[in-house]
């Protein structure tokens, strides 16, 4: 397969949900998980977006991609669950439960108010991903990808 160097711009207007439906290889990375993230468009635009005012759909996409690939059913070698792989209530006390969070709509309602929080809290997005992900650590591990994702998919239509 070739990479597709003009990216395709696909409206769902009653969403208004700008996500590509094609992107450059080069420029997005792992491809594959792309048309998994994207199915998700509607459900972000509706449970994230227009309920957190801080959040762009491009970002929860980036985060999406890199927690999940767009799997609701991910669950990480540490129990993290679901599209946005928060940690259920074995691990975190107070947490909602791992068959809760494997509900996609819970599951992304849930980890998009954990993300806007710690934006707030920290304030910027890069220190409010740190937040997200839970440790020092990893901060460039994380927060970096993250951002380098996000900035392919804004580069990767107009």
């Amino acid at each position: 397969m070739s990479a597709t160097k003009e990216a395709t711009e696909a409206v769902i207007p009653e969403y208004n949900c700008p996500l590509p439906v094609e992107v450059n290889w080069e420029d997005l990375g792992d491809y594959t998980k792309w048309p998994n993230v994207r199915s998700w468009c509607e459900l972000i635009q509706n449970e994230c977006i227009n309920e957190y005012q801080n959040l762009d759909i491009n970002l929860v996409a980036a985060v999406m991609m890199i927690e999940s690939g767009g799997d609701p059913n991910a669950i990480s070698k540490k129990y993290a669950t679901g599209l946005m792989q928060v940690m259920p209530d074995f691990t975190m006390p107070g947490r909602p439960s791992q068959k809760e969070l494997l509900n996609p709509v819970f599951n992304l309602e849930y980890g998009c108010g954990i993300l806007s929080d710690k934006i707030n809290d920290w304030g910027s997005v890069k220190d409010g991903l740190w937040a997200y992900y839970g440790t020092a650590s990893y901060y460039a591990d994380y927060a970096d990808p993250v951002l380098s994702k996000l900035d392919s998919i804004k580069a990767a239509y107009p």
